[in-house]
Order: structure tokens, then C-alpha cells, then sequence
């Protein structure tokens, strides 16, 4: 289900869509509706739901299992393809551009097969996107590809002051397009055991910490926010995906049974001022 959170009263409407939902939420500018990746009558991609009827309107037919929407509403970015059996890495995968006026696709990036990857992020200028590649452990990274196409770019390796990260989460512009933000969880050093190799839990091992890097890349460094056992996160900054209205009094969010409770944390003035600015 969907819910409806007033920013002023605290109220929170209930909607109930005609559809299987999957993947992230985007308010439409028209601001009675919402994007949504999911299935219905038969047809899977890109919807159109009515937050009063709870109708629901395909927008682009795909099986693709992330959509991003452009402010405008007229360009889809989707990571199309798939994954493996534990859906940790890729198969054949690609991220699509399509405008949606004329159904243009173009292919921005493909995965070579066998890489981390099936997520992306855009840019709050929407000029260039950032995506996970490479290979676990040591090889994994953050890349940036243009919009408009052409050779993607290295930004960081996914690597903290020489260990490899695990459990990257919820990767994210900061409003001015200045640095990249995302949850990680350092990996637990391995020692040789009898008959192999184990892992050596450590209580930072445990804890997910929030990473930033320039947007013109660089090492990795701390922001000063941690938490532990994260399961989910979809970590949104002013100027990333859309959950707030567009007249700025409501949010949206659907609910899931996970681990707990599932909760919306806000934070302010938690980064901090130095880094890299575009």
C-alpha cells in the first residue's frame, strides 16, 4: 500500500493501488499522482497512479526493475536485464534512456556480466548518473555516465582506508550536485581457518557508517552518521528522487513488512561543510 503523509497536520492517507508495486516512488508534477515501477492487467514497467482513484496508467512498458523519472516528466531512466539467482549481480543488464514522447531508447551503460551492480542514481541537474560496477570484494566502484551519452567516468573505489565496503546502500546526490553520499558496512577481515578461510566479525564490521565522495571523485571519507543492522534504505537528500509533493506539504512512502518496524528518519545539517563542489 501507499500512504500519504501531510508535512503540516501529520495526517496520513491510505491508498490502496490496482497494482503490484516495485521500486522507488516519484510524485508527478501535476501532483495527484505518483510514478511507480510495477505490474498490472498483465503488463509490467513504468505507471501512472491516481493517489484519489487509485488507478493506475502505464507510462512505458518494460521489464525493468528501476525507474527514474526526469522532472519533467518526459525522459525514463531504467536499469533493464538481469540479474543473478541472489540478485547480486548481473546477467545482462544495462541502463535505458527513453523519451517518452517519441520512445527513443538509448543504452547509456551495460554491465559486463557478473558485475554488482542494477541500481543508478541521478544527478539533481540531471545531467549525469552514478552507478555500482565492478566485482566483490576488492573490485567494486562507483561510476558517473552522462545523460546525453558517452564514456562513463571512475569516481571512487569502493574501498575505506585499504578495506573493501559490503552492503553499499541507498547511494545519493547532495543538492548542490557537489558530493555522492551512501550507507556501507566495512567488510570483516578474513584469517586463515582449519579446512579454509573465515570471516572475523568486529563491531564496526557491524555498523552501517555513511560514506561521501566528491562528485569529481577521489578517496572516500566519513560523514559522521552511523547506525547498525540497516536492512533497507532509500536515502534521499533535497534535490534527488521526488517523495515530497510538489506543493511541499505532503510526502509519500509504501510500507513493507521487513525486519521491524520500518520507520522515516529525517536529518538536517549532518554533513559535513568540506568537500568537493561542482
Amino acid at each position: 500500500m501507499l500512504v500519504i503523509r501531510s508535512l503540516e497536520s501529520g495526517r496520513e492517507t491510505v491508498v490502496t493501488p490496482v497494482m503490484t508495486l516495485r521500486g522507488i516512488l516519484q510524485w508527478h508534477p501535476d501532483g495527484g499522482s505518483l510514478f511507480a515501477g510495477g505490474e498490472y492487467g498483465g503488463r509490467r514497467g513504468l505507471f501512472q497512479v491516481d493517489i484519489r482513484t487509485a488507478g493506475a496508467i502505464p507510462q512505458l512498458v518494460s521489464d525493468a526493475r528501476h525507474f527514474i523519472v526526469s522532472a519533467d516528466s518526459t525522459t525514463v531512466y531504467a536499469v533493464e536485464g538481469e540479474s543473478s539467482e541472489n540478485m547480486e549481480t548481473t546477467v545482462r543488464a544495462a541502463i535505458v534512456k527513453t523519451d517518452l514522447g517519441t520512445g527513443v531508447e538509448s543504452e547509456l551503460y551495460r554491465w559486463i556480466p557478473g558485475d554488482v551492480g542494477l541500481q543508478m542514481w541521478l544527478s539533481p541537474d540531471e545531467r549525469e548518473i552514478v552507478f555500482l560496477a565492478g566485482s566483490w570484494p576488492e573490485g567494486r566502484v562507483l561510476m558517473v555516465v552522462s545523460t546525453a551519452g558517452g564514456t562513463p567516468r571512475h569516481l571512487t573505489d569502493l574501498v575505506y582506508r585499504g578495506e573493501p565496503l559490503q552492503g553499499i546502500l541507498a547511494p545519493a546526490w547532495t543538492p548542490d550536485g557537489g558530493n555522492i553520499v551512501f550507507f556501507g558496512r566495512r567488510s570483516s577481515p578474513r584469517v586463515p581457518q582449519a579446512g579454509g578461510v573465515a570471516a572475523v566479525p568486529r563491531p564496526e564490521n557491524q555498523r552501517e557508517q555513511l560514506y561521501r565522495v566528491s562528485a569529481q571523485g577521489g578517496d572516500l571519507e566519513l560523514a559522521g552518521l552511523e547506525t547498525s543492522f540497516l536492512e533497507q534504505a532509500d536515502l534521499r537528500l533535497r534535490g534527488g528522487p521526488r517523495i515530497r509533493r510538489p506543493d511541499g506539504r505532503e510526502i509519500s512512502f509504501a510500507t513493507t513488512k521487513v525486519l521491524g518496524a520500518p520507520a522515516i528518519w529525517v536529518l538536517e545539517n549532518f554533513l559535513p561543510t568540506s568537500g568537493g563542489n561542482r
